[in-house]
């Protein structure tokens, strides 16, 4: 049974840490930053709907999937308020996470272009699912966070850069217990993103962005176990844009942690623009040092839609 235990932990520390490298990809903001930035909500005046998925399709006990939807509108009564809702579902291994984050933005329309503020308040489930395991040796108790997060983000029609910190706090509540073991890794990231957009010729368009992250780790429920480093990022993307319906994404990017250990990310994605409607499809590969533990293949869907009149 001790043994079993060990390998339990083992198991919990390994999907969290697959979660943690498996999450971040640039690609998953290539249209839509409302879940990294709560005022991207107040950058258009129309409504959106984006459906998102990223993960890769091994084994059970290395698998991520991450199921997240967006949607975001003006509020009809006002011309300068905004709100989006993002859902998401996470899965790492046997952790799970549901998340269900509101946000509110204030526009004001300045000569260089749109500046929003935003806030969000949300809330996460977390639980366990014990039936990936042959041999459980303690019952998992699921519980709820709470957390919050703000952000600025300036917008015109051919640039774009935006600052946010969308968990500057979280506190987990309805935990039965505080066991070792029984805890993910989260983390409290501060983005920066940025962009523009320039034409070439009459049929192409250039699209470079840039992604920043910093973020701390930490356990919830606190149980003073031991934590992963914190991680600086750095992505970058370029886009060409074909006509204005098709576009083609190159990116990479680098994780640097505390520990010394480096990760390297690159892929590519491919767009399809149909009137109001949005078919995206990406791949990424990953590789680091520093560590024995290798992650397969990601793979990206997207869907969007555009409440626009024709």
């Amino acid at each position: 049974m001790k043994k079993s235990g060990l390998f339990f932990l083992f198991l919990l520390f390994t999907w969290g840490l697959q979660a943690q490298y498996a999450r971040h990809s640039i690609g998953k903001y290539q249209f839509n930053a409302l879940s990294i930035n709560p005022a991207f909500a107040g950058s258009q005046d129309f409504g959106s709907f984006e459906m998102t998925y990223l993960g890769n399709f091994v084994g059970e006990f290395s698998l991520f999937r991450s199921i997240q939807v967006n949607l975001q509108a003006p509020f009809w009564s006002s011309d300068h308020s905004h709100w989006g809702t993002t859902f998401n579902f996470e899965k790492a291994g046997a952790n799970i996470e549901l998340g269900l984050r509101p946000a509110y933005s204030y526009s004001v329309d300045l000569d260089i272009g749109r500046i929003s503020f935003g806030g969000v308040l949300g809330f996460s489930l977390f639980d366990f699912d014990e039936n990936l395991l042959t041999t459980p040796v303690t019952e998992f108790r699921n519980f709820l966070s709470i957390n919050g997060g703000l952000g600025v983000y300036l917008s015109s029609e051919n640039y774009f850069a935006g600052v946010s910190t969308i968990q500057m706090f979280e506190k987990d509540f309805l935990e039965e217990s505080r066991v070792l073991g029984q805890n993910f890794n989260r983390e409290n990231p501060y983005y920066f993103i940025g962009g523009f957009k320039t034409r070439i010729s009459e049929r192409f368009e250039l699209k470079p962005s840039i992604l920043l992250k910093y973020s701390n780790i930490y356990l919830l429920p606190e149980t003073g176990g031991e934590v992963d480093p914190d991680e600086f990022a750095a992505d970058l993307n370029l886009t060409l844009i074909i006509e204005d319906n098709y576009y083609v994404s190159g990116f990479f990017g680098l994780s640097s942690y505390a520990d010394d250990t480096k990760l390297t990310r690159y892929g590519l994605a491919v767009h399809l623009l149909m009137n109001n409607f949005r078919l995206s499809y990406g791949i990424q590969r990953m590789s680091r040092t520093g560590t024995n533990l290798d992650l397969p293949q990601s793979h990206l869907f997207s869907l969007g839609y555009y409440f626009l009149d024709e």
